[in-house]
């Protein structure tokens, strides 16, 4: 499947976004060209709330010998868009219009496994408001971030 096959139109039109996260999870359909570069997995999800895991790897590194600060920004990124992805019926797209991040501690190579949690925090009839967080296995707190996602029509 291409992009231009994958994306809104195709896949949007006909299916809410908990089938095409569903739809992901089973390998119906790629995930975002971006997971090409940056690596994750969903892990779990239902309406309003979605997991997603990946590993922080040596070329993500920066000079300092961790994350450098793209990596945990698009791994919340990914993470509270598909929460708000969560909540759109068919025929509904939510482009990010705001998005921050607030590092708490250093992710490096060493630091295992990252859970990113994103969590609606209000849906209404154009606007979905979302936070998540990266923790470790052990619940040790990496990030935190916030985010503004506009429900479009297609």
């Amino acid at each position: 499947m291409t992009f231009d096959q994958w994306s809104g139109e195709s896949t949007f039109q006909n299916m809410s976004g908990l089938e095409v996260l569903g739809a992901m999870v089973h390998g119906d359909i790629p995930p975002p060209p971006m997971a090409a570069v940056i690596p994750f997995r969903i892990h779990a999800f239902s309406a309003g709330e979605v997991e997603i895991r990946a590993a922080m790897e040596e070329r993500f590194g920066n000079l300092f010998g961790m994350a450098f600060g793209g990596w945990p920004m698009s791994l919340l990124d990914y993470a509270m868009g598909f929460a708000a992805v969560s909540m759109l019926p068919a025929g509904e797209i939510c482009p990010s219009v705001e998005c921050a991040v607030k590092f708490v501690r250093p992710i490096r190579a060493t630091s295992g496994e990252i859970r990113a949690t994103g969590r609606v925090q209000s849906c209404g009839r154009s606007v979905i408001h979302v936070q998540g967080s990266l923790e470790d296995g052990a619940g040790k707190l990496y990030s935190l971030g916030t985010s503004t996602c506009l429900r479009t029509a297609i």
